[in-house]
């Protein structure tokens, strides 16, 4: 959606005088005590949010803010779906008195983004890690990154995995055998 001159005018202005923080970087602030502040409006909040948000939608940020976060000290991450509201946000925050008002760079979309680069980089380092080397699966939705014995995940064969590292089909094959038959 396009924006009007001065909107945009006023958004890069928060730009500038607010701390931008990178959408890798959350998580780990986040961990260390930070308050992810989701400013949307209600229904793009409950499609997803960033774990741990405190949801103060940006029409009411001003009246409802000092009773939700009385901490004028607290690390507080602005974010909307992209970045101008929660800098302006972030903006209005530290102009009421809370000096670690910063802002998501890239807002939500940033934010998942980088959460889905994190898990294919760790599906990655993990099928590089066995031996033999394995495929992993391109899919940051999949929860499975590849068997040790060397096949894909569900999304990509369908030796579909049952958890942990090893696929159905090896954990059939290392199970004893059913009662009242002879292993050979």
């Amino acid at each position: 959606m396009p924006y009007t001159e001065k909107f945009q005018a006023l958004a890069d202005a928060a730009i500038a005088q607010v701390e931008a923080v990178a959408p890798e970087d959350v998580d780990a602030l986040v961990v260390a005590g930070a308050l992810p502040l989701d400013i949307r409006d209600k229904e793009e909040h409950e499609a997803g949010s960033i774990p741990g948000s405190l949801h103060v939608s940006r029409g009411k940020l001003e009246m409802n803010i000092e009773g939700a976060v009385p901490d004028l000290d607290r690390t507080i991450l602005c974010y909307c779906f992209a970045m101008n509201r929660g800098a302006l946000s972030a903006a209005t925050l530290r102009a009421m008195g809370y000096a670690n008002a910063k802002f998501v760079a890239g807002g939500y979309s940033g934010y998942k983004k980088a959460a889905s680069d994190r898990v294919l980089a760790t599906k990655a380092a993990f099928a590089a890690s066995q031996s033999p080397p394995i495929e992993a699966c391109g899919n940051a939705a999949c929860p499975c990154p590849a068997c040790t014995c060397g096949s894909t995940c569900a999304c990509k064969t369908p030796a579909a995995l049952a958890g942990g590292t090893v696929c159905d089909p090896c954990k059939a094959a290392s199970a004893p055998p059913p009662a009242g038959t002879v292993a050979e």
